[in-house]
C-alpha cells in the first residue's frame, strides 16, 4: 500500500516521540529508540530550523553528531528518504539496534518492505560489511567495545558494530543523520567510524533524598542508551536495603521494579549495577557475613543487576564490628585496607565462578579515601592487596573537585595499580537543595577518560533536569579529545526539549534560559554568561562613556539615544524570556521538577522588565511611569528574596540593585553616601564585606574569626567629602564589638596618619554618631580596642551627608507599627511611612487653587506632615513619592522666612510628584491633607536645593603613574549628576611643562547619571622623575570647582625581565608543589604559595647583577596581598623601602620605583586580601631603560 508522505516537521517529531525522556515525554514502549535528530544551536540559528546548511558541521554536509565521532567524512548531497526502504539484518544482528533503525525510518515516513526498495539499510553481517566497504567505509575490527562503522550512500546504508553495543550505537548515529532537505526528510551522506574512550560511561543514582520512581529510572535508561552511555549504578543514599539493612531482601514490589529496569537496561545496552555500603555493620573476618554479602549480590544478580560496587566511604579505621577483625587485621588505615581488600577479593572470585562469561569488572570498590590524590598508607596498602580484577572508584582530588588533572589521575591510578573509575560528584545537588546544576561538565583532563576505567556522573534529585549535565559528561567520556562543552550543552538542551517536535523550539529556548541562569556550579562559578554582554551593553548606554579625547580637546557627546533603545530592547527581551519560561515548559517533566526555580526565574524576569522600563521612563523624563515600574520592581524583589531557590546567583540580584540605585540617583534619593566596605578581618563564606553597605536588611557581613585588638571594619567613600552622621548596626547575642572607637580620615590611603576620633563605644549594638560641622572624610571605620572570643556581624554601615543629617519630620496620622513617619526622610526607597487611618482634615481644607501669590496661613490641619530642613535654604524643587494605590491626597507647601506657607501644588494621583520651588527660601516642607484622602503612604520627600552642585567630578583616587617618554596612561574620571537635571560641564586642564593631559572639554551629563570621562596622561622624555600636581577645573552653569590630579613620573623601563631564572626564596611554602622557584621559572602553570594562616610573609629574588630598577610586576593567583611593601637591597642584609601598596587588588599589579644598585628585591606582605595565605604565579623585575635622559 502506498504510504502518504508527511510534512518533515511532523516526520521528525514522530521520530523524536519514540524516545522516552524528552522534556515532557513518558517512557515509550519502544525503549531502544534514540531521542532526537542532531539539532541546531538555538543560540546561533533560527528557532526550529533544520536546514542542513544551518547545522553545526562535523564534516562537509554532515550534521553534528553527539558524542562527537572520531572519524567523519561527508561531501555528497543528502539522500532524500524514499517511499520504500528495506532493512536487511545479518544473522545475529543486535535486535535492539534493528528495532531502532526500523523505528527511525518508519517515523520519518518510510514504508518498510522486503526487497525491491529504493533504499536498503544493512545492519551487521557479511552483506553489511561488503556494502560498508563499497561505500568507502572501514570495518570496526580492532576497535574497543562499542565501536562501530556506518556509511550512507545514494541507495544504501550500512551499519556494522564491533559488537552488539557497537551496532546499537551505530543506530543512534543514523538517527542523528536524519535532516531536513528543503522540507523533506533525508539522510545526510556520511561515512563514520567511531569508538568510545572510557569503557564505562553513565550515571550514578547516589544522592540522598527522595528516590526516583521506577518510571523515572526507565526514562533514564532510555536516555543513556540514546546518548551511547552504558552504565547505571544504583546507589541511593537513603536506601537501607543496600546499607544498614543490607542483609534483608527487597520487598516484592521493589524487586519487580528492578526486573523492569533490567529488561529496559538490556534493550539499551546499559549495564545495571548495584552498590552495597555495609558501613560498620560488617565483620570482615566472619565467613557468615561474607556468605551473606555474596548471597545479597547473588540475589541482586537474579533481579537483573550485572555489576556491583562495595562502598567503604563511611567506615572507621579505628572501630571494628567484631573482635575477630582486630585480631586478624590489626588497627589503623592499613589494617582497614587489608580487611576491605580481603572481602572484595573473595566476593570477586565467587562472582566470577558463578558467572564466568560476565565481563569485567564484576566488582569495584569505592575506598574509604575515595577522593584523595596520590599515595597514603591506606591507598598504598589497598592497591597492593586488591586483585587485578577488582576495580577502584574515586571522585578526584576532592569530594567535588573543580578540576581533575591528568597528574592527579595518573598518580592515584599508580598507587592503586589499575585504571580508575571516576565517579564524578557533578551534577549531584543533595548538599545544595536550593540549586540546580545545569551547566556542562568541565575541568576534567582528557586522560581521565582516555586512560581510566570509566566516567560516571552522580545525578541530581531531578532526573530529567540532570540529563543536561549527564549528556555532556557522556560526550566527554566517549571522546574527550573532541569534546566541546558549549556545543555539547547546546545539543543536550535541544534534545531534552524534543529536537524538532512541535513546540520544541520554544521549549529549547526556555530550557536555555533556565539552564543559562543555573549554569554556575562547583566546577565553574560563572553564572548567566549569556546575559553578560547584554548587561555590559545596557550599562554602557545608561551611564555612557565619553569618547576618548583627541589632542586639542573639543566637545564630545555620550552614546546616542538610539543605542540605548537597542540595548534596552535586547535586554528586556531576555528578561521576557525568563518571565515566560514556565509557560513554555508547562506540562513537561522539567517543569514539574524545577517548578520552584522556574517560578523564581519568572519573578526575576518580570523584575528585570520593570527595571529596564523604569530606567527608560526616567531617561524620557517620565517620572510617573518610572515610579510605577519601581514600585512593582520592589514588590518583585521582595518576593525574590523570600524564594529559597538560587537563580542567576551573583548576576540577577546585583543587576536589580544597580538599577534601583541608578533610579534613586535620578530621583534624588540615597540612603547615604556611596561607600565601598572594607575590613581587616576576612569575611565568612556567604557574608562578604559588601553586605554591610548594600542597603538590604536581608544581608550582613560576618567576620571569619573573632576580631583582635586593632582590627576594624568600615567604608571607603572614594574621595574626601563632607560627612554628617555615621550609623553602624551590629548583631546581637554578643556578635558586636565589645569596645570600639569610631574614626574618620580624609587621607588618600587608610594606613596614613590623620585619623580623627568621633567617639568611643562599649557594648553597643547600634552606634549613631554626628561628626563635627565641616568634617570631611574618605575613610570611616570602627576599630576594636580589645580582642574578643566571638565573631562580629555588621548589618549596616551607613554614612550620611550633612544636609541629610539636619532634617526632621513630625505630624501625620498615627503610623502603622514599624512604619514611622521618619521614613519619609530616611533616603531609603525600600521603606515608607504608612498611616493607620485616613487623615483628619479641617473644614477649611479644600482642593481649590491657592489665592494669588500662593501664600497664607493654614487653619487646622493638625495632622499635616512637616519636614524640617535644618535651616533656611533656597529650594529648586520638591519631589514627593507616594504609593500609587493608596489614594494619598495632599497639597505641598513650603514655609518662608515670614512664617507663611507657600503652596507649590497638589500631589499627582500616580504617586510621583515633582513640583518647582523656583529658588524660594524655605526651612520646611508640609503635606496638607485633602478631603477624600486614603490612609497616607509616603515613601519619600526629596528637597532639591539651588546651592547643590549640578555635577560632581571625581578624579581617580591616588596618583597616576607614567613613564617619561613612555606610553600614555589611560585613566577615568567620573562626572556625576547631582542637581536633578541634565547639565553640560566644561573641563579645563592646566598641565605643567613636560606633562600632557588630554581630556574632553565639554561633557553632557544626563540627569541622575554618571558619565565616564577618559583622560590620557603622558610625560615627555627627559622629564625629571617626581610627583606633579595638575590643576583640573570644571564649570557648570557659571560655577567653577577646582581639583588636583597627582601624576607621578618614573624613568622608562625596558622589556627584559631581570628576575627570569633568578634565585628565589620565601618565608615559607605551602608544600613542595608550590616552591619559591616558581616565581622566576617562566612557567605560567607553576606558582608559589605561602603556608595557610597569618598575615606576615615575604618572597624575594636575587638578580644576576646590580641594576637600576624601575618596575616590579606581581602576577597574583586568587590569594593576593591587600597591603605589602617592595623592599630592595644591595647585599640581601640591609633593606630599604622602595614602594608601599595599601590597596592591593590582586590580578597583575605593576609597582613603580626608581632605585639604583639593586641586587635583591623582596615583597614583604602585611595583610591578606582573602582568607587564605598568599600565592604568586610570577615576580618580574624590569630595569630602567638606557637613554632616559
Amino acid at each position: 500500500m502506498p504510504h502518504e508522505r508527511r510534512n518533515v516537521r511532523t516526520v521528525l517529531a514522530a521520530s523524536v516521540a519514540l524516545l522516552g525522556g524528552a522534556v515532557g515525554a513518558a517512557p515509550s514502549a519502544v525503549a531502544d529508540a534514540p531521542p532526537a535528530v542532531a539539532a541546531p544551536d538555538v543560540a546561533s540559528t533560527s528557532a526550529g530550523s533544520l536546514d542542513v546548511a544551518a547545522l553545526p558541521d562535523a564534516a562537509e554536509g554532515v550534521p553534528a553528531v553527539f558524542p562527537a565521532p572520531r572519524e567523519v567524512r561527508g561531501g555528497r548531497k543528502a539522500t532524500v528518504l524514499p517511499r520504500t526502504v528495506d532493512v536487511v539484518a545479518g544473522g545475529g544482528a543486535d535486535a535492539s539496534a534493528v528495532r531502532a533503525v526500523r523505528a527511525t525510518l518508519t517515523a520519518a515516513g518510510a514504508q518498510l518492505v522486503d526487497g525491491d526498495a529504493a533504499l536498503t539499510v544493512y545492519v551487521d553481517g557479511a552483506r553489511a560489511r561488503a556494502e560498508l566497504a563499497r561505500l568507502g567505509g572501514r570495518a570496526p575490527d580492532g576497535l574497543p567495545s562499542g565501536g562501530y562503522a556506518l556509511a550512507v550512500g545514494a541507495r544504501s546504508a550500512a551499519l556494522v558494530g564491533r559488537d552488539a553495543a557497537g551496532t546499537f550505537y551505530a543506530a543512534q548515529t543514523l538517527r542523528q543523520l536524519l535532516v531536513d532537505a528543503k522540507g523533506r526528510p533525508a539522510l545526510a551522506a556520511a561515512t563514520v567510524r567511531d569508538w568510545p574512550a572510557a569503557p564505562q560511561r553513565g550515571l550514578v543514582e547516589g544522592f540522598y533524598g527522595a528516590e526516583w520512581s521506577t518510571e523515572q529510572r526507565l526514562a533514564q535508561l532510555d536516555f543513556l542508551g540514546s546518548a551511547k552511555q552504558n552504565t547505571y549504578l544504583y546507589a541511593p543514599g537513603d536506601d537501607n536495603y543496600r546499607q544498614a539493612d543490607w542483609r534483608s531482601p527487597y520487598p516484592a514490589q521493589q524487586a519487580e521494579g528492578f526486573r523492569r529496569l533490567a529488561a529496559r537496561a538490556a534493550d539499551n545496552h546499559v549495564r545495571l549495577q548495584w552498590a552495597l555500603s555495609p558501613g560498620q555493620n560488617l565483620c570482615y573476618s566472619s565467613h557468615t557475613d561474607r556468605d551473606a554479602l555474596f548471597g545479597k549480590l547473588d540475589a541482586m544478580w537474579d533481579l537483573g543487576f550485572r555489576g556491583f560496587q562495595l562502598q567503604f566511604q563511611d567506615v572507621s579505621y579505628t572501630e571494628w564490628h567484631c573482635s575477630g577483625d582486630s585480631s586478624r587485621y590489626g588497627q589503623g588505615p592499613q589494617a582497614a585496607a587489608r580487611a576491605q581488600a580481603d572481602v572484595a577479593n573473595e566476593l570477586a572470585q565467587r562472582l566470577h565462578e558463578a558467572h564466568p562469561d560476565a565481563p569485567d569488572p564484576l566488582l569495584t570498590v569505592l575506598p574509604t579515601e575515595y577522593y584523595q590524590d596520590g599515595a597514603s598508607p591506606y591507598r598504598t596498602e589497598l592497591g597492593r592487596d586488591l586483585d587485578a580484577a577488582v576495580g577502584v572508584g574515586w571522585t578526584g582530588g576532592s569530594a567535588v573537585p573543580r578540576t581533575i588533572t591528568a597528574g592527579e589521575a595518573g598518580r592515584t591510578a599508580s598507587v592503586y595499580r589499575r585504571p580508575l573509575l571516576t565517579m564524578d560528584n557533578y551534577p549531584v545537588n543533595d548538599d545544595a537543595p536550593d540549586r540546580l546544576y545545569l551547566g556542562p561538565s568541565v575541568g576534567r583532563a582528557a586522560e581521565v577518560a582516555n586512560t581510566g576505567a570509566g566516567v560516571l556522573s552522580n545525578a541530581m534529585l531531578q532526573p530529567a533536569a540532570s540529563r543536561i549535565a549527564l549528556s555532556t559528561a557522556g560526550d566527554f567520556a566517549w571522546n574527550p579529545d573532541g569534546y566541546d562543552p558549549s556545543r555539547s550543552w547546546s545539543h543536550a538542551l535541544t534534545a531534552l526539549a524534543g529536537g524538532a517536535a512541535p513546540g520544541a523550539a520554544a521549549r529549547a529556548a526556555a530550557l536555555r534560559v533556565l539552564a543559562g541562569n543555573e549554569s554556575s556550579s562547583p566546577l565553574d562559578d560563572r553564572e548567566s554568561g549569556y546575559l553578560a554582554p547584554l548587561l555590559r551593553e545596557f550599562w554602557s548606554t545608561v551611564e555612557p562613556r565619553v569618547p576618548s579625547p583627541r589632542s586639542g580637546g573639543g566637545r564630545h557627546r555620550a552614546e546616542p539615544s538610539a543605542t540605548y533603545a537597542d540595548a534596552a530592547r535586547r535586554l528586556r527581551a531576555a528578561f521576557t524570556a525568563m518571565r515566560t519560561a514556565p509557560a513554555q515548559l508547562r506540562g513537561t517533566a522539567v517543569a514539574s521538577e524545577a517548578a520552584p526555580w522556574l517560578a523564581q526565574l519568572a519573578r526575576y524576569g518580570e523584575a528585570g522588565e520593570n527595571a529596564v522600563d523604569m530606567l527608560s521612563a526616567q531617561r524620557a523624563g517620565n517620572g510617573a511611569a518610572a515610579w510605577r515600574h519601581e514600585v512593582r520592581l520592589r514588590v518583585l524583589l521582595t518576593a525574590v528574596r523570600m524564594g529559597r531557590q538560587e537563580v542567576g546567583d551573583g548576576v540577577l540580584t546585583p543587576f536589580l540593585r544597580q538599577a534601583l540605585a541608578t533610579g534613586d540617583a535620578w530621583a534624588g534619593r540615597s540612603p547615604g553616601v556611596s561607600a565601598v566596605p572594607e575590613s581587616s578581618v576576612p569575611a565568612a563564606d556567604g557574608h562578604e564585606a559588601g553586605d554591610m553597605a548594600d542597603g538590604s536588611s536581608d544581608t550582613f557581613y560576618r567576620s571569619e574569626r573573632p576580631p583582635e585588638e586593632g582590627d576594624w571594619f568600615g567604608v571607603d567613600l572614594g574621595s574626601a567629602q563632607p560627612v554628617g552622621t555615621v550609623r553602624v548596626s551590629m548583631g546581637g547575642g554578643g556578635e558586636n564589638l565589645r569596645r570600639a572607637v569610631l574614626e574618620y580620615s580624609s587621607a588618600d590611603r587608610p594606613g596614613a596618619a590623620g585619623w580623627h576620633r568621633a567617639g568611643v563605644f562599649a557594648g553597643s549594638r547600634t552606634i549613631t554618631a554626628r561628626l563635627p560641622g565641616g568634617a570631611r572624610a574618605r575613610w570611616v571605620r570602627l576599630r576594636a580596642l580589645d580582642g574578643q572570643d566571638t565573631a562580629v556581624v555588621v548589618d549596616e554601615f551607613a554614612v550620611a551627608a550633612p544636609d541629610q543629617a539636619g532634617r526632621t519630620v513630625r505630624g501625620g496620622p498615627p503610623a502603622v507599627a514599624g512604619s514611622p513617619v521618619s521614613r519619609v526622610i530616611d533616603g531609603d526607597p525600600q521603606s515608607a511611612y504608612r498611616a493607620a487611618d485616613a487623615p483628619a482634615v479641617s473644614k477649611g481644607a479644600r482642593e481649590a487653587p491657592p489665592r494669588k501669590g500662593g501664600g497664607g496661613r493654614r487653619v487646622g490641619g493638625s495632622q499635616d506632615l512637616v519636614v524640617g530642613l535644618g535651616g533656611f535654604r533656597r529650594l529648586d524643587k520638591v519631589t514627593v513619592l507616594t504609593d500609587p494605590g493608596s489614594g494619598t491626597r495632599a497639597r505641598v507647601a513650603v514655609r518662608q522666612r515670614d512664617g507663611r506657607w507657600r503652596q507649590l501644588g497638589t500631589l499627582a494621583a500616580g504617586g510621583w510628584s515633582e513640583l518647582p520651588a523656583s529658588g524660594r527660601e524655605a526651612d520646611a516642607i508640609r503635606l496638607e491633607w485633602l478631603p477624600g484622602s486614603g490612609r497616607p503612604v509616603v515613601d519619600e520627600i526629596v528637597p532639591w536645593f539651588t546651592a547643590d552642585p549640578a555635577v560632581a567630578l571625581r578624579l581617580p583616587s591616588g596618583a597616576v603613574d607614567v613613564e617619561a617618554g613612555g606610553a600614555a596612561a589611560r585613566v577615568t574620571a567620573d562626572a556625576e549628576s547631582a542637581g536633578g537635571r541634565a547639565a553640560d560641564t566644561q573641563l579645563t586642564v592646566a598641565a605643567p611643562k613636560g606633562l600632557a593631559v588630554q581630556a574632553p572639554s565639554a561633557i553632557p551629563v544626563p540627569r541622575g547619571r554618571t558619565v565616564a570621562v577618559p583622560l590620557r596622561v603622558s610625560a615627555a622624555r627627559g622629564l625629571k622623575p617626581g610627583t606633579y600636581r595638575v590643576p583640573v577645573a570644571f564649570t557648570v552653569a557659571g560655577r567653577t570647582v577646582r581639583q588636583t590630579l597627582d601624576v607621578r613620573v618614573f624613568p622608562r623601563t625596558d622589556g627584559r625581565d631581570l628576575a627570569r631564572g633568578a634565585a628565589a626564596r620565601a618565608s615559607g611554602e605551602e608544600s613542595a608543589a608550590f616552591p619559591a622557584s616558581a616565581l622566576t621559572d617562566g612557567d605560567a602553570a607553576t606558582r608559589w604559595s605561602s603556608p595557610q594562616g597569618g598575615d606576615a610573609a615575604w618572597a624575594q629574588v636575587e638578580l644576576a647583577r646590580p641594576a637600576e630598577v624601575g618596575r616590579v610586576v606581581l602576577h597574583w593567583e586568587d590569594a593576593f596581598a591587600a597591603r605589602y611593601r617592595v623592599e630592595v637591597s644591595a647585599d640581601g642584609r640591609s633593606w630599604r623601602n622602595a614602594a608601599a601598596v595599601d590597596d592591593g587588588a590582586g590580578g597583575v599589579e605593576a609597582v613603580r620605583m626608581d632605585e639604583r644598585g639593586v641586587r635583591f628585591v623582596r615583597i614583604r606582605m602585611a595583610e591578606r586580601g582573602t582568607g587564605y595565605g598568599y600565592s604568586l604565579w610570577s615576580l618580574s623585575v624590569y630595569g630602567v631603560a638606557r637613554g632616559n635622559g
